[in-house]
């Protein structure tokens, strides 16, 4: 009976598997949990990813790497949360509030902030490509006035993947 149902996963496995090759464009499970003996990536993962991405891209360029900021973060999260379910997609919200607002209510005392947004790109890699081939977002990633970084990635809304990805220096 052990062996039936080891046989089953394994073939469910394998059609999941060529279910996915044939989608036009794989779209990753999002949680924190294991499954079948594989991790799956939760958004603190992609979150944590792409600050090691950005990193990487800054130790090429011989600036030295930034700090994670879990304030930055809590602040970024909360603005990719916001642009999924209220389906806008811009540094500023609906209300006019913008970045400097954001991190100056969350307590973030500053001498320098910038901020990164993206929609729709499902992996860390797609977002910092994009944000690479931009020279506003490459400016951001690559200033030496920042020291810290919080990333906020959210999955929903019309865009179905939002990044935000918030640099700061503190007084």
């Amino acid at each position: 009976m052990a062996g039936s149902a080891t046989k089953i996963a394994g073939l469910l496995a394998l059609l999941l598997v060529g279910l996915l090759a044939c989608a036009r464009e794989a779209v990753p499970v999002v949680k924190s949990a294991k499954s079948a003996g594989q991790d799956i990536a939760s958004p603190a993962d992609f979150e944590r990813q792409l600050v090691r991405l950005i990193n990487e891209e800054r130790g090429r360029q011989r600036l030295a790497p930034l700090t994670f900021s879990p304030l930055l973060a809590r602040v970024a999260e909360h603005h990719s949360r916001d642009m999924a379910r209220t389906n806008f997609f811009s540094h500023n919200n609906p209300a006019g509030q913008g970045t400097e607002e954001r991190i100056n209510r969350a307590g973030y005392r500053w001498r320098a902030y910038g901020e990164n947004i993206g929609c729709g790109q499902d992996v860390p890699e797609k977002i910092m490509a994009a944000w690479m081939k931009s020279a506003n977002h490459r400016e951001t990633i690559l200033s030496a006035s920042y020291t810290e970084i919080g990333i906020g990635f959210f999955q929903g809304g019309e865009c179905r993947y939002y990044w935000t990805g918030l640099f700061g220096r503190p007084r």
